[in-house]
């Protein structure tokens, strides 16, 4: 079952025949930052959540509630009725790498996310692995722009 604050995003992309795709922002990242991701992946024909941490909820510095917060994504992720492509920024990309590596996600971008090669951009894709990893490194505005937005939009359309 999925946070209680969150159970309306879950119903709304369970009603919806669309392939979902989970955008986490870091914490202290309002998810409206977002908006040029939603309109791309909307456009493409996937339904897309953007759950709030909600400010105050979890401290992001804490391991523990890094933990908290993955097993709150981690739920959303569950109660979803196909298993979403998941996309995080920052923390939030900590947290997507967390469930792509529990197998909860078709897809999965990481971006900001923590070490990463000096390259711009790493895919990972073992044959049948369907949970193929995209790093990105882009940071500030960038990670935010329909450029990247679009980058992300053609490796998670491989997958699902």
């Amino acid at each position: 079952m999925p946070p209680r604050r969150w159970g309306d995003l879950v119903a709304r992309a369970n009603a919806d025949a669309r392939q979902p795709v989970l955008l986490i922002a870091a914490p202290e990242t309002d998810p409206a930052a977002w908006g040029q991701w939603v309109e791309t992946f909307e456009a493409a024909g996937y339904v897309v959540l953007t759950p709030d941490w909600r400010p105050g909820e979890h401290d992001h510095r804490s391991m523990d509630a890094l933990a908290q917060a993955a097993a709150d994504v981690a739920e959303v992720a569950r109660a979803l009725s196909s298993r979403p492509a998941i996309i995080g920024h920052g923390v939030g990309g900590l947290v997507a790498r967390t469930l792509a590596a529990d197998g909860l996600s078709a897809a999965t971008v990481a971006i900001a996310s923590g070490p990463a090669s000096p390259s711009d951009l790493l895919e990972s894709e073992a044959p049948g692995d369907p949970r193929g990893l995209m790093l990105m490194t882009a940071n500030g505005a960038s990670a935010f722009a329909r450029e990247t937005a679009e980058d992300a939009l053609s490796f998670i359309q491989r997958f699902v």
